[in-house]
């Protein structure tokens, strides 16, 4: 990418055609800090809910489930419930869980059917059995096995398949649940982050001898970015600061020396007047040739 006897380079992301390779700076940077985290069963997520005053469902790092009862014990529950696609059926792999914390039922799987009937799962606790919820129901508390084939067999349609913990636990018991698994796969946590920002297609425009701009595009997330510039003149070593928005920025550079190089790095920044980078991004540099 050249402008005139100038070149320039920003680092961040992988650049547009045409443009100049990306070249580290050196600075190591902090890694990203999650800011929460999903739950996953195979391609389906699972989403986390809870109802009444201190009931709370969160997803944890380490592959579990907190989920917390509140008050009043009539109404409350903490639940996560598996986004299943349309046209599901029942599996012949026992869904499962362990929790550290049950009392009479709480917390259990529930699989709505969509012949109106329901199939409800304990933990280890309770040996793993199954309690086949309609009316007439042949075998009450049974196995797996035997729930779905007198709820009528494989081919039955899931309405809806998540675990519950409901006030029959004293409000705010928080039970973790581990080894969760639904259709013969565990489930699985992924980290959430915040966006990032991304610097990319540096490029400098001389607007006299002694001035230069430096336009970038910043993507991920707006930031305050930081720069130093390294060059002959005074203006070697001066720091200053861009409120970077979404899209093309501009800085402005004056005081240069005709017809010497200037390198200029930038860095994403916590803040107006800081040198700490933002975690997850880069730091990089352009660098250009002052006009005559």
């Amino acid at each position: 990418m050249k402008f005139g006897r100038r070149v320039a380079a920003i680092l961040a992301v992988p650049l547009a055609a045409g443009t100049v390779a990306l070249a580290a700076a050196g600075t190591a940077n902090a890694a990203p800090v999650p800011t929460g985290y999903t739950a996953w069963i195979g391609h389906d997520q699972v989403e986390v809910s809870s109802l009444g005053v201190d009931a709370s469902a969160v997803v944890n790092a380490a592959d579990t489930l907190s989920l917390t009862v509140g008050s009043p014990s009539a109404g409350t529950y903490a639940q996560a419930e598996l986004s299943l696609p349309g046209g599901s059926v029942l599996s012949p792999f026992a869904p499962t869980f362990t929790t550290d914390n049950y009392n009479a039922g709480s917390p259990r799987w529930v699989i709505e059917l969509s012949n109106g009937k329901n199939l409800l799962g304990y933990p280890a606790q309770e040996g793993g059995q199954w309690e086949e919820n309609w009316a007439g129901a042949p075998h009450p508390y049974t196995t797996y096995g035997q729930a779905v084939a007198d709820a009528g067999g494989l081919g039955q349609t899931v309405k809806e398949a998540f675990i519950v913990a409901d006030g029959d636990q004293l409000p705010g018991t928080t039970d973790t649940l581990s080894h969760v698994s639904y259709g013969g796969t565990a489930m699985t946590v992924k980290p959430v982050f915040s966006p990032v920002p991304r610097l990319s297609k540096g490029h400098a425009v001389s607007t006299a001898a002694t001035r230069e701009e430096v336009l970038f595009t910043l993507s991920g997330a707006p930031s305050w970015v930081r720069f130093y510039i390294v060059g002959p003149g005074a203006i070697n070593g001066h720091v200053g600061w861009v409120n970077a928005k979404l899209g093309v920025d501009t800085a402005y550079y004056a005081g240069l020396e005709a017809n010497h190089g200037y390198a200029v790095y930038y860095q994403p920044v916590t803040g107006q007047g800081s040198s700490v980078p933002v975690p997850g991004s880069h730091v990089g540099y352009v660098y250009f040739v002052s006009n005559k």
